[in-house]
């Protein structure tokens, strides 16, 4: 590539800042997406404005309640949950403060159960979104792994109950699309091999109903996770190292 063939500038949709008048570095009015950014603060939620940075269009207020639903449901995943260990044990043994919040995104972004995944399971949906959902349960090669397909399967062992109730609350509650319907059928079936929606898949679909592309649903989904692991870590800083538990030689299990 010559010199020739690249870009004057770095241009994007999302942002226009107009420049102060005295010093064209700093920022005197913006610009979201055509909207002012300081009349969408005083006139439309935080949610509107994040779909707004996504799409480039404000939502509906269906979907801003979709989007707003999901993130309440998620916004915790909880202390059991690898990456909210992770940021706990990261405040626990006095790691700086702003440190926990990157160490969690980074935890949480894997290709098994985090944001990774829901990229597959975005892909996954897409794929099959035409297919009957019995047909797919039938033919579609699988063993006794944990994964049916990316963002099915099982939580240690088990259907997560808690996303089952999540999904049934969102279902019950919001104007969802095709995407989710489908996803739900396709649960259903998967409840006789004790299976089904995973928070990945669940994230997967309501994104896909969004018009959340791929690529931006990683990012989205580590985003709403974030805040719960953050308050876990955050709280753990002000507690002393001598609070974590430390098994007993008996209790650990050596390979040889």
């Amino acid at each position: 590539m010559t010199k020739d063939n690249l870009s004057g500038k770095v241009t994007t949709q999302i942002c226009l800042e107009i420049p102060d008048k005295t010093n064209p570095f700093i920022c005197a009015e913006q610009f979201l997406a055509g909207y002012n950014t300081l009349s969408l603060a005083t006139s439309s939620t935080f949610v509107d404005v994040l779909l707004l940075l996504f799409n480039l269009e404000l939502p509906s207020e269906a979907d801003r309640h979709l989007l707003e639903t999901l993130m309440i449901g998620l916004i915790n995943p909880g202390p059991r949950h690898p990456a909210t260990k992770a940021a706990m044990a990261s405040g626990l043994s006095k790691t700086n403060a702003e440190h926990i919040l990157p160490i969690a995104a980074s935890t949480i972004g894997g290709e098994r159960g985090g944001a990774k995944e829901v990229f597959y399971a975005h892909h996954f949906i897409k794929n099959h979104l035409d297919e009957d959902v019995q047909n797919l349960v039938c033919t579609r090669l699988h063993d006794s792994a944990e994964r049916f397909a990316p963002g099915f399967g099982t939580h240690y062992g088990n259907r997560d109950s808690y996303i089952e109730s999540l999904s049934l609350t969102i279902q019950k509650h919001c104007k969802t699309g095709k995407h989710f319907d489908w996803v739900m059928a396709l649960t259903s079936c998967l409840h006789e091999q004790n299976s089904g929606l995973l928070d990945v898949g669940l994230a997967a679909a309501i994104f896909c109903d969004l018009g959340i592309k791929d690529r931006e649903s990683i990012g989205l989904y580590q985003f709403i996770r974030l805040p719960g692991m953050l308050a876990h870590g955050l709280e753990q800083t002000r507690r002393p190292v001598s609070d974590v538990p430390l098994l007993e030689d008996e209790n650990y299990v050596y390979t040889p």
